[in-house]
């Protein structure tokens, strides 16, 4: 693989058209603890749990035969060690000197996704202390007309 390929800042797979693993960048194997032996000669499918290979079968496939290309498939990897990794999957079949192979792009989500669940519980936060300081406004309303209604009596009291 090209050295500029190899160090992408996302994970880089290359297959044949049976998606049988070709090539792989260091990037990937990094973040996954493969080694390239491990890989190279496997099936695509290798790399994901069972549910995720029928995301993969409803979906890259089909498109891939339809379109030769599928963009923004989310979907979770296994690593070495079976611990799953979510990824965002772009993938295009291309033709090299009379050959089909595809390109396939993974970026890692496990960032995105915590951040997503950071900015959910600030919205759950907000939304809890907005509906406390609603109540106490509330509460604080009913104190100030009941201090207004004693002032009315003390006035009649007085007069």
């Amino acid at each position: 693989m090209e050295r500029r390929l190899a160090q992408l800042p996302c994970g880089y797979i290359v297959t044949n058209e049976q998606y049988t693993i070709i090539d792989v960048n260091e990037t990937f194997l990094q973040w996954t603890n493969y080694r390239l032996e491990e890989l190279y000669g496997q099936h695509l499918e290798k790399l994901f749990s069972s549910s995720s290979k029928l995301i993969f079968h409803s979906y890259f496939y089909p498109n891939m035969a339809m379109y030769q290309f599928v963009d923004e498939l989310f979907i979770n990897i296994q690593n070495a060690v079976g611990q799953t990794m979510p990824c965002l999957v772009n993938a295009k079949q291309v033709n090299k000197e009379g050959k089909n192979f595809v390109d396939i792009v993974m970026m890692p989500m496990n960032k995105r996704i915590e951040y997503e669940r950071e900015v959910r519980q600030a919205k759950l936060l907000l939304e809890e202390a907005y509906n406390e300081k609603t109540t106490a406004h509330e509460h604080l309303q009913r104190i100030n007309k009941k201090i207004e209604e004693k002032q009315q009596q003390l006035i009649q009291l007085n007069d």
